[in-house]
């Protein structure tokens, strides 16, 4: 009994290793568990990178495959004064090409990144016929086409009227979709880009400038 018990204290008391002795050799158990470790980790990080790369396809597939166009101003050009706050304030005339097949609706934003405090919205319409290629100036809304709330607090087009200064640039965005949207008419345009996110077939656009 008194052997047991004093092998037992020996058993249990801290371990000291002597200075210069050499390292225990890990076993066979601690090896593998390492390696597996490694494996893991690496395996993680090629998924990582998988899905990034997954993403940026999906990302360059839809970037700028609409081909977008204005018989009224040039890509980068000025926007004429007629469609705008200082004249008829009318849209002007866009026409459009390389819609998907699969696409089911097209829609259309105009927005100003220029604008005072944040991006200004001048015109969103959706639902618009895929098999549509433009709209004429100062074109109503066809067929079962619904149009949005711009930031002026109307429904429909509102032409560039920014404050006298520097240049703003206005960006016709037009973008195919897998789908219609339920948006009922005078959705915002924050309520729309909710609405299409992971439908977006396409886009395009055509970007005019102006200034007072």
């Amino acid at each position: 009994m008194e052997f047991r018990l004093r092998l037992a204290l020996r058993s249990s008391s801290p371990v000291h290793r002597v200075p210069g002795a050499a390292c225990r050799k890990p076993t066979p158990d601690h090896v593998g568990m390492r390696a597996h470790s490694v494996e893991r980790a690496r395996l993680a990080s090629l998924a990582a990178l998988i899905s990034l790369l997954v993403a940026c396809g999906k990302e360059s597939m839809v970037a700028a495959s609409i081909g977008v166009s204005s018989q009224a101003f040039s890509s980068g050009g000025c926007i004429p004064a007629r469609y705008t706050c200082d004249g008829a304030d009318v849209s002007p005339p866009l026409s459009w090409t390389g819609v998907p097949g699969g696409a089911h609706s097209l829609a259309l934003t105009v927005i100003d990144p220029d604008g005072p405090g944040k991006p200004f919205v001048h015109w969103v319409i959706f639902n618009l016929p895929p098999a549509s290629s433009d709209l004429s100036e100062g074109a109503a809304p066809p067929g079962d086409s619904v149009q949005g709330r711009n930031d002026f607090g109307s429904n429909g087009y509102r032409g560039p009227c920014p404050p006298p200064g520097s240049r703003h640039h206005y960006h016709f965005h037009v973008y195919a979709l897998d789908t219609m949207t339920s948006l009922p008419e005078g959705s915002s345009n924050s309520s729309f880009q909710d609405a299409i996110k992971g439908h977006v077939l396409a886009t395009g656009e055509i970007v005019g400038t102006f200034k007072r």
